[in-house]
């Protein structure tokens, strides 16, 4: 589904899950989006992201490679990435407890990537 940084066009609480894999950093709004996955979701949203981990070459590798692989297609590029902490603060502040985590490494090319998994209910 396409998200143009507005409403759902879901009732409230109408799907059991929400599943945001590797969106929330082409988003602008990701509070906004991550709002709004809450609202419509009635146990909890599911959240997968690449992450920044405070090291420029890693970081910046993250952006270039992002914007990339995804300029290219028409996929918006804004790179609003984030810290684990950063992660943890905003879903703290939309009252979701992280039932689940995961934070892993994976190759892509002669780097490491980041990447944060986690399962999120309402509080």
């Amino acid at each position: 589904m396409y998200y143009d940084n507005g409403n759902f066009p879901f009732s409230k609480r109408i799907f059991d899950w929400v599943v945001l894999f590797s969106v929330l950093h082409h988003s602008d709004k990701q509070e906004k989006l991550l709002r709004e996955a809450g609202r419509i979701a009635k146990k909890g949203i599911i959240v997968h992201e690449d992450l920044l981990i405070k090291k420029k070459m890693h970081d910046t590798y993250t952006k270039v490679h992002d914007f990339l692989a995804n300029r290219r297609k028409g996929i918006p590029c804004p790179l609003t990435f984030r810290t684990v902490d950063e992660w943890h603060e905003i879903f703290d502040k939309h009252d979701l407890n992280v039932i689940y985590e995961k934070v892993y490494k994976k190759k892509k090319f002669f780097f490491n990537t980041w990447k944060g998994f986690w399962v999120l209910k309402h509080k």
